[in-house]
């Protein structure tokens, strides 16, 4: 059956003298694609003249809480809702304005709904979720997306997950620090050119291949210029570098070869960033 198939013989079902278990058998043919079609969903719903137990099964095989058209519908239509269905809503519409509200709703904590709901607001919500959902990929995907920290309500599986650590460092470089033990060795460049930006530091324990590496070294020394110590020998005599590192930080140039450290120039700019950095930190 086609739609329009469907929502012919759902309205002859008015004229039957046994509607309601015509309009179940139909509901119960139709594929889950059909039951989550919001104008086939909201056409079974409204002709049910107020059986509780069937608009539920309605609600729930629609998905109608996931589908943004079918929630619509049902945010406008709430009063006449069945009461489970009520209490879900207004428990849905609390964690969208504040994610972490999810920790007072323990028995929601394993509704799918509502759990997305709460980590698309806030990604940190996935510590109040249950288990199942910090040891599932996409709801853990979401949670880093949103905010790259929530690696760390990550089961440990998932945090050795590389394509959820890379997500979670794009997002936030310095949630590094909750991959799992299949990072240690700090060799995925894709990965670690996040992971310096928030711990320049990890420059000094990057593999060796890494440190070597002049993308790996620029994203670090970017981010604070006193990252390099922590670089290949290569790039403390490199004057480009070093020029980059001390327009962060002018103290970096004391981790310059001996050369550059003497460089008039590069003392000069070293000495105006530090005047500047301390000119804003005073102002604010």
């Amino acid at each position: 059956m086609n739609k329009k198939e469907v929502l012919e013989k759902l309205k002859k079902t008015n004229d039957s003298e046994e509607k309601l278990v015509d309009q179940i058998d139909l509901w119960d043919k139709l594929t889950d694609e059909q039951k989550m079609d919001a104008s086939i969903a909201e056409a079974f719903y409204n002709a049910q003249d107020g059986y509780p137990e069937i608009e539920e099964e309605i609600i729930e095989e629609s998905h109608a809480f996931s589908n943004p058209v079918l929630y619509q519908k049902m945010l406008k239509m709430k009063e006449y809702l069945p009461e489970s269905a009520q209490e879900k809503i207004n428990v849905i519409e609390e964690v969208k304005v504040n994610g972490l509200n999810l920790k007072d709703y323990p028995e929601y904590q394993l509704d799918e709904d509502v759990v997305l709901a709460a980590i698309n607001q806030n990604g940190l919500a996935l510590q109040y979720a249950s288990p199942v959902y910090r040891n599932d990929i996409d709801a853990v995907e979401a949670a880093v997306k949103n905010n790259g920290n929530a690696l760390q309500y990550a089961t440990y599986n998932v945090q050795n997950c590389r394509h959820i650590v890379l997500l979670a460092v794009k997002n936030n470089p310095e949630s590094f620090e909750y991959a799992g033990d299949n990072f240690e060795s700090c060799d995925d460049k894709e990965i670690m050119m996040y992971a310096v930006k928030g711990d320049p530091e990890l420059l000094g324990s990057v593999d060796s291949s890494l440190q070597e590496d002049p993308d790996i070294t620029l994203s670090a020394i970017s981010a604070n210029g006193a990252a390099l110590q922590y670089a290949s020998p290569v790039y403390k005599s490199n004057e480009k570098y070093v020029t980059i590192a001390i327009k962060n930080n002018g103290n970096a140039l004391k981790y310059a070869s001996p050369e550059l450290r003497t460089d008039p120039e590069l003392q000069q700019i070293a000495s105006k960033t530090e005047t500047e950095i301390k000119s804003y930190t005073s102002k604010k």
